[in-house]
């Protein structure tokens, strides 16, 4: 497939009602298997009370991913962070990679900054440079993890 490479960046509120066996078994091990077949990678990082998820890949098929992933009840109040194109994969290895951890700074605050737990400056256009920039260091950093 020749199609421009994509990318989303969301974050959302986890379903109290999923835990992580879940995660692995209902979520991550059948979006691998399908990942695969469309060309798609990335990386899920969850927490107790949220997911922050990097999908990449042919446009059409990351738009229709996350399309389904707006209509999955396991999400709630899912917020778009970046929705751009890319030059080249960063999760290139993973069809999709998870990664269970509380301690990863730059993750922790896109999550606080993105749900209002951290003060943002009050212009638009300055909040979304801000949002990018902090998904971007998520990014960074789960690449790397």
């Amino acid at each position: 497939m020749n199609s421009p490479l994509h990318q989303i960046a969301y974050t959302s509120r986890r379903s109290p009602d999923v835990d992580d066996d879940q995660i692995v078994d209902d979520i991550a091990l059948p979006a691998y298997r399908k990942n695969r077949v469309l060309e798609i990678t990335g990386c899920l990082w969850f927490d107790d009370e949220y997911f922050v998820q990097f999908i990449e890949g042919p446009c059409e098929n990351i738009t229709a991913l996350f399309a389904s992933i707006l209509k999955d009840a396991r999400h709630h109040d899912v917020r778009e962070l970046v929705n751009r194109p890319i030059a080249d994969r960063n999760f290139a290895r993973f069809a999709l990679r998870v990664v269970r951890d509380n301690e990863i700074d730059p993750v922790r605050k896109l999550i606080d900054t993105t749900f209002g737990l951290a003060s943002l400056t009050a212009n638009t256009d300055d909040v979304v440079i801000q949002i990018v920039s902090m998904t971007d260091a998520a990014l960074e950093k789960l690449a790397q993890a």
